[in-house]
């Protein structure tokens, strides 16, 4: 506590959000499920005028984002609990 982190390089506030942030160098986002899921959804954005197309692609992939970012997170997390139960006993 002394001696915060700092992550100067990594959008991140947090040990987690870092981690997060390294995982993903490894695993990017952007991968064949996604483009697959874009691809189905591609002709609404293309019948939308391009600001309006730019601003809905922006905010799914926030949305997606932050749901796999939550979903990293929790998954440490349960981690975490099922290591502790497990040398509980």
């Amino acid at each position: 506590a002394s001696q915060p982190m700092e992550f100067h390089d990594w959008d991140s506030d947090s040990l987690l959000d870092f981690l997060f942030c390294c995982y993903t160098e490894d695993h990017p986002l952007d991968n064949k499920a996604v483009r697959h899921c874009y691809a189905r959804i591609a002709p609404v954005f293309e019948g939308l005028p391009r600001e309006d197309s730019n601003h809905l692609f922006q905010n799914i992939a926030e949305l997606c984002i932050a749901y796999e970012q939550a979903a990293f997170i929790e998954g440490l997390r349960i981690g975490v609990a099922l290591e502790r139960e497990l040398n509980s006993n």
